[in-house]
């Protein structure tokens, strides 16, 4: 028979379509039998050569989340909630009083939603979350986005905005698959750059997104002093300003009269 290809997250509810009606109105099924794959022996069993199908009795090998719907009009076999072990080809074997056999093959994929999803520190391995850091100018950065599950495989990619920075995974053993990027020579342009890992491998739910923010300390940018005069009169009192400019954390500042501090400052942020 023709292949049906259904696809159902885990947890879910899914139908096996196994249509057991037939245009003449005076014939019925007298048995269904559910196989998985090319097995000899039924995973499922409706046996109504002896009574009607309403009384007839069922018989399963999927345990109490499988059951046959006879009533609704997309008949089929139910699996609520649907597991990962479920995934398999099935065939569907309707024979009737008079009316031929019907064999169908369904395909179900069951997808796996990665569990979990972390960024951590590519040399160290930590947990990153929020504000990273902070790093200074040339520095680089390695983070490592980890998705722990999936099924099928998911992909892990970084993103800045929706421009794509890497999209290649290093590592997919077992249930673990991780993206590393590197970024080098850190500069004042990447103060508060969002770095965005998303994870998926479906449409049928929105991707998982995790994302941290670089902090920097950087110098500043501009340094100068205002204020000063060509000369000054002994007992006037004059103020001196020296303003930085660009920098963070905001800079400290001192003032010296040769080798000696001088105490009687104020400063503003």
């Amino acid at each position: 028979g023709p292949l049906i290809v259904v696809r159902a997250l885990e947890g879910d509810r899914v139908v096996l379509p196994c249509n057991i009606i037939t245009e003449n109105q005076t014939d019925s099924p007298i048995l269904v039998l559910v196989y998985n794959g090319f097995t000899e022996k039924p995973v499922y069993r409706i046996d109504a050569r002896s009574s009607s199908l309403s009384d007839s009795k069922h018989w399963s090998d999927l345990g109490p989340n499988a059951r046959f719907d006879l009533m609704s009009s997309s008949n089929g076999l139910v699996l609520d909630p649907v597991k990962a072990e479920n995934e398999a080809e099935y065939r569907c074997r309707v024979d009737f009083k008079a009316s031929q056999t019907r064999n169908v093959r369904i395909k179900l994929q069951v997808v796996v939603v990665p569990k979990k999803v972390t960024i951590v520190n590519g040399t160290t391995g930590m947990d990153l979350n929020g504000m990273i850091a902070p790093y200074y100018e040339g520095d680089n950065v390695t983070v490592t986005c980890v998705a722990e599950g999936g099924q099928p495989r998911p992909r892990v990619r970084w993103y800045q905005g929706d421009q794509i920075l890497d999209e290649n995974p290093e590592v997919a053993d077992g249930e673990v698959t991780k993206n590393t990027l590197t970024l080098h020579n850190l500069g004042r342009q990447d103060l508060f750059r969002v770095l965005r890992c998303q994870v998926t491998n479906t449409d049928l739910v929105k991707p998982q997104n995790v994302t941290v923010t670089l902090d920097m300390n950087i110098p500043p940018v501009e340094v100068m002093i205002t204020g000063e005069k060509s000369f000054m009169i002994e007992g006037e009192i004059y103020s001196l300003l020296c303003e930085a400019r660009g920098s963070r954390p905001p800079a400290q500042i001192t003032w010296w009269m040769d080798s000696e501090k001088l105490l009687n400052t104020r400063a503003e942020v």
